[in-house]
């Protein structure tokens, strides 16, 4: 009994360290996950999103990486100290970083200038965006609220659209609250028409060990409930439903005949296949002949 009992534990404790799958593209765990590399070189993890790490310990975390081409994204959830207060290392590394990030997100952005210099509509991954790119100057994402939400899925958004490699977003032991919250605003985001506690249900089934009192501290979660209310209004406010969301979300797909506006522009085959038809426009039918009229008409022609 008590070896089986010491193989349950030890594996528990080996999934402890294992890094989950969030989606495609997005990976998730606790910090040791940093020293597996093997793993961040077979999934191509060239972004690494801390949270609730400070920063000087980040800084010396990503020195162990086996590639020296990466972004690091701290979400600290602190205040965050001012230019003056950093120390070199930290200084450096926000510098270094902010701008490897700020190039990432012009490339993004160019997709929608043309030959010449000359300005196109926008691309889609810009269109939906919560903020305008030009916000994002720094690597170094302090304080809470649906801000923090926001951005943390920007710099999501922004980086699987580069496609220059995966993230790996991680924690100190990989269940806390603050990482669990961000995981289910990322799910929500893709999957809007989810509830919060079915978001929180999905993170839970990739990573057991996250507690479920955690289930009930993010329904009740002010932040996450307006950031889950924003997107779905995105979908109904006049003016403000973009192209994006009706092409990403399958389940708007599903419901968009009943909630889209006669003039929303949308994606083309969104727009082509939910188009309004006046029934007063229809063709009238033609009659069709038979084949005793069509004999009828021949006696006709030859009498």
């Amino acid at each position: 009994m008590s070896s089986f009992s010491s193989r349950y534990a030890m594996a528990k404790a080996m999934d402890q360290i294992k890094p989950q799958k969030l989606n495609n593209n997005v990976f998730f765990g606790p910090l040791n996950s940093l020293s597996q590399r093997d793993f961040l070189v077979e999934n191509g993890i060239k972004f690494f999103i801390s949270v609730g790490i400070p920063t000087g310990r980040v800084v010396e975390y990503v020195k162990a990486l086996p590639t020296e081409e990466f972004i690091a994204i701290v979400v600290d959830g602190s205040s965050g100290a001012t230019d003056g207060e950093e120390g070199g290392d930290v200084k450096r590394f926000r510098e270094t970083h902010s701008a490897r990030m700020q190039g990432v997100f012009r490339q993004v952005s160019m997709e929608g200038m043309g030959f010449g210099g000359r300005c196109l509509p926008q691309s889609e991954v810009v269109r939906q965006l919560h903020r305008p790119i030009a916000e994002y100057q720094s690597n170094i994402v302090a304080g809470d609220g649906i801000a923090v939400l926001e951005q943390f899925n920007d710099f999501i958004t922004l980086f699987q659209q580069s496609r220059l490699g995966n993230i790996l977003i991680y924690s100190a032991n990989g269940n806390d609250e603050r990482l669990t919250t961000l995981l289910v605003s990322q799910v929500l985001q893709t999957n809007m028409w989810s509830s919060v506690l079915e978001a929180f249900v999905y993170v839970k089934s990739l990573r057991p060990s996250i507690e479920d009192q955690l289930g009930v501290n993010s329904f009740w979660n002010a932040n996450l409930v307006a950031f889950h209310e924003r997107l779905r209004a995105k979908l109904f406010t006049w003016g403000n439903a973009r192209p994006a969301d009706a092409c990403r979300s399958s389940l708007y797909q599903n419901n968009a005949r009943k909630t889209k506006r006669r003039d929303e522009t949308s994606c083309e085959e969104h727009e082509e296949r939910y188009r309004y038809r006046s029934p007063e426009l229809a063709p009238t039918p033609r009659p069709v002949a038979t084949l005793a009229r069509k004999r009828l008409a021949t006696e006709a022609v030859y009498d």
